[in-house]
């Protein structure tokens, strides 16, 4: 049996996705790059990025003319509290 028989595939719940927007995002990163490196579809990422930038885990950064996105102070405080969650569901 090979290995990818072996695990079953399952997909992200909603809180893995926005922890990895997140974590992708950073220190500031391109909408292009969140979407590619999250593994997302355009739509998708929209849909994400309005509700961590509505419930202010994500800010948009104008920087000469180019728009990256990067964690405010609450998006890293729930990095830090996913991460603690996890370990305990692993």
């Amino acid at each position: 049996m090979s290995t990818l028989e072996q695990k079953p595939v399952s997909n992200r719940t909603r809180v893995e996705i926005l922890a990895t927007i997140l974590k992708v995002a950073g220190g500031g990163n391109l909408k292009t790059h969140i979407m590619y490196k999250a593994n997302l579809s355009y739509r998708q990422l929209e849909r994400y990025l309005n509700f961590l930038e509505t419930n202010g885990l994500l800010a948009r950064i104008l920087d000469n003319e180019t728009l990256t996105f990067q964690v405010t102070e609450k998006g890293k405080e729930f990095l830090t509290d996913y991460a603690r969650i996890s370990t305990y569901l692993n």
